[in-house]
């Protein structure tokens, strides 16, 4: 009974482990089909799902040790992208950077609020920021690359997203963001 008993949980343990995979293997489908417009048929997103979605690792995702997932960067049509998602964190959420066209930008993804003044923090520092509807319908705050949030964000270990009613609705690690926003400023 207790060989049966064992045999039993290692399979339920076995098939919630896979379906936490085909989870994050969705979500970042999403997050590429998000990133190219909602064109699935761009090249930008099917270079997004070979590049970050389906790889030779079992989650797709290039991860720290915690299972947190560190920043990338990849291509959109007319420029580049960096981010991460707070995936472990507290669920599926995130701030994105886009350098496209010649205009930069923060998107937030996965937070259910409409055009609000935040605030972001940055390993204890505090930055406000104002949301607004931009060109795609998605939350976007105009930056400059040389701004002291974009420097934080650079530099940073963790970033906190509070909401406008002083709520911290999620965090993100920031392993990665330098390599990944000065790649997505060279796509553009």
């Amino acid at each position: 009974m207790r060989a049966l008993t064992s045999f039993v949980l290692s399979m339920v343990l076995a098939v919630s482990y896979a379906a936490a995979e085909d989870e994050q293997t969705q979500r970042c489908i999403w997050q590429c089909l998000q990133a190219a417009g909602g064109n699935a048929a761009s090249s930008a997103y099917n270079q997004c799902v070979a590049n970050y979605c389906v790889a030779s690792d079992a989650s797709g995702l290039t991860q720290e040790a915690d299972g947190t997932e560190r920043w990338q960067a990849g291509t959109i049509d007319g420029g580049g992208f960096a981010g991460a998602d707070a995936i472990g964190m507290s669920g599926e959420a995130g701030i994105y950077y886009f350098y496209e066209r010649g205009r930069r930008y923060l998107r937030l993804v996965g937070v259910a609020c409409g055009p609000a003044m935040v605030t972001l923090i940055v390993d204890g520092q505090a930055y406000p920021v104002s949301f607004d509807w931009g060109p795609s319908r998605e939350l976007e705050a105009p930056v400059s690359s040389k701004e002291p949030l974009m420097s934080a964000i650079r530099g940073g270990a963790i970033l906190d997203f509070v909401n406008s009613g002083g709520q911290k609705i999620f965090s993100m690690r920031l392993a990665g963001s330098n390599a990944a926003i000065a790649q997505a400023d060279q796509l553009c």
